[in-house]
């Protein structure tokens, strides 16, 4: 479900020479260091609202009993 331009590039990577391959990559990169920073964001989020849900979380464990 790539759009046209995708699917060309994709069909041209095994015809281009390293240095476009390099090109494509740097273009690539601001959007991978976007995604990263999102996940990141994501994880500071969750570690900000999981440490209220752990008390409870340890509490309902604790009371099932061991086997």
């Amino acid at each position: 479900m790539l759009p046209r331009p995708c699917l060309c590039v994709l069909a041209l990577l095994p015809l281009l020479p390293l240095r476009l391959l390099l090109v494509l990559f740097l273009s690539l990169l601001p959007l991978l260091l976007l995604l990263l920073l999102l996940l990141l964001l994501l994880l500071l989020l969750l570690s900000m609202l999981l440490p209220p849900l752990l008390p409870s979380l340890v509490r309902v464990r604790l009371r099932l009993p061991l086997r």
